[in-house]
């Protein structure tokens, strides 16, 4: 069912809202919140897409900053994050870099067990850059507010490729406010954490690999 989420971020999501008043200097998009319930904001442009409601949306790219999504789906009653893969040249950098960084003071910040775990030190710094936008937006707090229509939803994350490892870290950052979150990586790298940290994250993250998909099954 989250499939489509994940690749509507690359193109389609962007197409739909490039002229809509909202959509400040092509880079942000974001709906008041007094207005959760309006229905102008449906992806109807987008086919299959009817019963989501664009949220917000970051169009921002660059070494730290990814394009991501939040979305209402309400057919699976869930409010989802939809983090973008590997289309610009910032994210090929990003892939590269792929030196292991330890996650002692992210775990301390985001309340989980990080000494002596490892994680893409690309794919950390675009976790860390959406997690503090996320944040300073206050977007989820007021999704997930008493009196919003979507108080009671659940929270997915996903995402492809980069996009789907970016999701995993995120998940694990804010698991702590919202431990019913799942995460699904649609074809993430192979070394966005250790062993140990993947053990531990089989609870809340599902990841979808071909079987023959070298970049995944080799990185």
């Amino acid at each position: 069912h989250f499939v489509p989420h994940s690749v509507h971020i690359y193109h389609k999501i962007g197409h739909a809202v490039h002229d809509h008043p909202l959509c400040v200097h092509n880079a942000t998009f974001a709906i008041p919140i007094d207005s959760l319930n309006d229905d102008r904001f449906y992806l109807k442009s987008i086919h299959g897409q009817e019963s989501t409601k664009l949220i917000f949306a970051s169009f921002l790219i660059g070494i730290h900053a990814t394009v991501y999504a939040i979305l209402a789906d309400e057919v699976a009653k869930a409010i989802v994050i939809s983090v973008r893969g590997t289309l610009s040249l910032e994210d090929v950098v990003v892939d590269l870099q792929c030196l292991p960084q330890e996650l002692s003071e992210v775990g301390r910040k985001c309340d989980f067990e990080g000494s002596g775990h490892y994680c893409h030190s690309g794919i950390l710094s675009r976790g860390k850059w959406m997690y503090e936008d996320i944040r300073k937006r206050r977007i989820l707090h007021e999704v997930f507010s008493r009196g919003s229509p979507y108080e009671n939803y659940d929270l997915v994350i996903v995402g492809h490729s980069l996009g789907a490892g970016c999701a995993c870290i995120l998940a694990t950052m804010i698991r702590h406010k919202y431990p019913r979150l799942r995460c699904f990586a649609f074809e993430p790298p192979g070394c966005v954490y250790d062993e140990a940290l993947c053990n531990f994250s089989e609870s809340f993250i599902t990841s979808f690999v071909r079987h023959d998909d070298i970049g995944e099954t080799q990185a």
